[in-house]
């Protein structure tokens, strides 16, 4: 259980620092973050941490126009947090998504 708990605390940390690189504009070291997280998530089966992950992950995403692969990402997240009964996370999801899809129009309103 330490072990896993630890390996825990290594996907958190690698989730917070691709937020912060991404946040920087280092859009290669967060993504390699971001996937670092993914896999210590897959390897220890941590679903809730997977699920926050996928959403920050979509998040940053979506900063850079790659609307396609956030929604993929919020979609999976989505679908965990109900999963895990974790109805204000699967909420707040939803809400990206939708945000998602007015995305076009924000984006004409700004070229305009």
């Amino acid at each position: 259980l330490r072990g896993r708990q630890e390996r825990l605390g290594v996907a958190d940390s690698y989730r917070v620092q691709a937020v912060i690189a991404g946040r920087a504009g280092r859009e290669t070291e967060a993504e390699q973050y971001f996937e670092e997280s993914l896999s210590v998530c897959d390897e220890i089966g941590g679903k809730l941490q997977e699920a926050e992950c996928r959403r920050d992950y979509a998040v940053f995403l979506s900063q850079v126009d790659r609307i396609e692969e956030a929604r993929l990402h919020l979609e999976l997240a989505h679908g965990s947090f109900i999963d895990l009964q974790a109805s204000e996370h699967a909420a707040d999801v939803q809400r990206l998504l939708d945000d998602l899809d007015s995305a076009p129009v924000v984006e004409e309103e700004r070229a305009a």
